[in-house]
């Protein structure tokens, strides 16, 4: 595309940014913090929280009006912290999800968006609305990943053209399904994947700017209070936990290639080829405050939460045990493989390191931990190298561990 046609682009961008400062300041101002990214490959446009990443060929396409709302619908899902909260799962389907969020908060605000977006959902989080993909069959001919193939990532500078996210290769119209603008998993600058750390700092600085978008906006008397509400429900996501839960056992599955049952498909032409094997789920921690801050309500919650895993574990034919790490300034391991073996132990103050130096020394690394707390501790340690996800038992907005993934029962 000419240079004048992605400067005609970068006007048009600009008028409806500066459209959104008179009446929707709120929007303006996260845009103001996003760098723009000329992405010719994008089918629309996309966020990765950091970049705004635009096709010039849609910019001078869709109408004014409708530009506008696009660009709304792009600051909203860095308001709702989604490149951050996508987590590793499929591109499309986490799209899809955020979307039907943040189409459901720009309907309350008069805002137009492009012919066949993805209708809004109210009331809802996107981890309660993504549906991933059904994984691959064994007789559908899942051929194993080529070696050495390297993430699809954003490069970050200006006028480059980015590779598809998540998913790697596919159509514009799969990149961006609900064809208003994406929602891409943050990257480095090289196209890797973010640390821990990283991840925690980017998302807080996102709070700090959306909160100070919303005090801006409110000062102005623009802010609608339902859209006040529903920035507000984003700063403070309210997820279902027990599904998240789920979803982040099921991701610790071991699922890997076997040569030892070959693909079916492949075996009549006399090749022979791996086929995908679940052989069963690996060990799962589940780390348990039982410090003298946690009450009887709390740790009934854990003792459900650890009874809600093993159901999982049953459901699909498995019979593993399930190792619980009873803490508070010590680990108190247990195994368990009935519910009513449960025995909490402790009651003395808390500290999150104990638990992670105790699994640094076990002899098998576990797959995941699961650390259920109230969240009255700021003694952490270092990160494991096995996923962490965290489940808050009661309200503590300043808990905001340095790894991991948050959720909340309350």
């Amino acid at each position: 595309m000419p240079m004048t046609a992605h400067r005609s682009a970068e006007l048009r961008i600009a008028q409806a940014t500066t459209k959104l400062v008179a009446t929707h300041p709120f929007f303006a101002s996260i845009l103001f913090r996003l760098r723009r990214v000329t992405d010719p490959a994008a089918a629309t446009m996309w966020t990765d929280g950091t970049h705004l990443g635009y096709n010039p060929a849609f910019v001078m396409e869709v109408g004014r009006d409708e530009l506008a709302g696009v660009l709304a619908h792009e600051a909203m899902h860095v308001a709702g912290l989604h490149p951050w909260r996508q987590q590793g799962r499929e591109h499309r389907a986490w799209n899809v999800a955020c979307d039907q969020v943040v189409n459901a908060i720009l309907a309350e605000t008069g805002l137009l968006l492009p012919a066949g977006a993805v209708p809004g959902v109210a009331g809802k989080a996107p981890e309660e609305l993504y549906v991933p993909p059904p994984p691959p069959r064994e007789d559908a001919g899942a051929a194993p990943p080529a070696a050495g193939a390297a993430a699809a990532g954003n490069s970050g500078e200006a006028g480059s053209e980015p590779s598809a996210p998540g998913d790697g290769e596919g159509t514009a119209a799969e990149t961006d399904p609900g064809g208003c603008g994406e929602v891409r998993a943050p990257t480095r600058p090289n196209g890797g994947a973010l640390t821990e750390a990283e991840r925690t700092r980017q998302m807080e600085e996102a709070r700090i700017a959306v909160q100070q978008a919303m005090n801006a906006a409110k000062r102005a008397g623009s802010l609608p209070a339902g859209l006040e509400r529903l920035v507000e429900e984003a700063l403070e996501p309210r997820v279902p936990w027990r599904e998240v839960l789920a979803r982040f056992i099921d991701e610790q599955s071991r699922t890997d290639y076997s040569w030892t049952r070959p693909n079916r498909r492949y075996i009549a032409a006399g090749v022979v080829l791996p086929s995908l094997w679940a052989p069963g789920y690996g060990r799962i921690v589940m780390g348990c405050d039982t410090s003298g801050s946690v009450g009887a309500d709390e740790l009934r919650e854990v003792c459900a939460e650890i009874l809600g895993a093993l159901t999982a574990y049953q459901e699909r034919g498995q019979t593993p045990s399930l190792t619980v790490a009873w803490f508070d300034h010590a680990v108190y391991e247990q195994t368990v493989e009935e519910p009513e073996e449960l025995r909490p132990r402790g009651g003395g103050g808390t500290s999150f390191r104990v638990v992670f130096e105790w699994l640094a020394v076990q002899e098998e690394s576990p797959r995941a931990i699961v650390m259920v707390t109230d969240g009255y501790c700021s003694d952490y340690g270092a990160a494991p190298e096995i996923p962490v996800l965290w489940v808050l038992t009661r309200p503590n907005r300043g808990f905001r561990p340095p790894f991991g993934e948050l959720i909340s029962t309350q």
